[in-house]
């Protein structure tokens, strides 16, 4: 039994410095920087400059008449409905790119169109709570555009009660 420990311990010992060895290789790359990627790479650079130099020169600002709503008491299964207004206070057309809602018992709608300088539109939210124990809820709103703060979050409160 012994002599079957030793055997193993010493094959063991012996397999682990063979991996050393494998472990020590250096790996070699053979890419290289060339006149030709490093053009490639300066165009690309190029490209990407002007493209964020004309993203950047059709942005605009907004205002939102308010960034919270409060539903106060409100029945679970219920339907409630609010609107934020977005103006455009800036000199190009604002465009609402996306909304997004933090939970699926908020459901927001957003403009279809670009809102031009000056103008004014609504995002609607509308608020669906399931049934749950009463309680406080708040859900966030999160509005993408074209500004240079790209996203806004709106937020809505309830204190929802059973039916």
């Amino acid at each position: 039994m012994k002599s079957t420990f030793i055997l193993i311990s010493l094959m063991l010992c012996f397999a682990c410095e063979d991996n050393k060895e494998t472990q020590s290789t250096q790996i070699v790359s053979s890419i290289e920087a060339n006149e030709d990627s490093e053009r490639a790479l300066e165009a690309n650079l190029k490209e990407a400059a002007a493209e964020e130099k004309d993203r950047l020169a059709h942005l605009t600002t907004l205002v939102f008449d308010r960034l919270e709503h409060d539903f106060g008491t409100i029945k679970a299964e219920s339907d409630n409905r609010t609107s934020f207004r977005v103006s455009n206070t800036g000199k190009h057309p604002l465009v609402i790119l996306n909304v997004k809602a933090s939970c699926g018992c908020t459901t927001p709608i957003k403009p279809k169109k670009p809102i031009p300088p000056g103008k004014s539109d609504v995002i609607i939210v509308n608020f669906h709570p399931g049934y749950s124990p009463t309680k406080e809820q708040e859900k966030k709103v999160t509005v993408e555009t074209n500004t240079k703060t790209v996203l806004t979050v709106l937020t809505i409160k309830a204190l929802v009660e059973k039916n």
